[in-house]
């Protein structure tokens, strides 16, 4: 809990006041790290092998999102930015009233395994995916337009956030299907 809340914390700062620079993007990646640790072996003991199904399903979600965006096969303009962030932040603001709610005795059935557990879950895996290929065009703009290399580190930053997004998102999307 302490690395989940430290993570959290400092990838919020990150997104919303960046900082260039190796420092914070290690510490944010080895907490995250230790999030995902512990999130896979709590999953993967009430269902064996949905860790690895997440791993898998996470490295072919990044290597398609990477080759359609090294092929030209999808473009990322503003619109589909602001999609993206909008879905996002719809989200956010989805689980923000889920744990609101948790906490005043009601259940949203967010994380039942439901109908909607599976529609939100599949949304959440979508707009992580498709983060993918905007973070790609952001680490793109920045080698075109000359920046700082110092600014890869927060591009770096940026793809593990949306990597460790993606992965227990589907880690949560795998959980709920019970025929393993």
């Amino acid at each position: 809990m302490p690395a989940l809340l430290a993570g959290f914390g400092l990838g919020i700062f990150l997104a919303v006041r960046p900082r260039p620079g190796a420092v914070p993007a290690l510490v944010f990646a080895a907490l995250q790290g230790i999030v995902l640790g512990e999130a896979t072996r709590f999953f993967d003991g009430l269902y064996p092998g949905v860790g690895t199904l997440a791993v898998v399903g996470t490295g072919c979600i990044f290597a398609g999102a990477l080759a359609a965006y090294a092929t030209r096969r999808v473009r990322i303009g503003a619109k589909a930015t602001r999609w993206a962030v909008g879905t996002t932040l719809g989200l956010v603001v989805l689980f923000l009233a889920d744990l609101v709610a948790a906490w005043c005795g009601v259940d949203l059935g967010l994380w039942d395994g439901g109908v909607w557990s599976f529609v939100i879950s599949g949304v959440a895996v979508a707009a992580a995916s498709f983060f993918l290929l905007v973070d790609f065009e952001a680490a793109d703009r920045f080698l075109r337009s000359g920046a700082s290399y110092r600014w890869a580190w927060y591009v770096a930053f940026a793809l593990v956030m949306t990597l460790v997004w993606l992965y227990l998102e589907l880690l949560r999307l795998l959980s709920y299907v019970k025929w393993w």
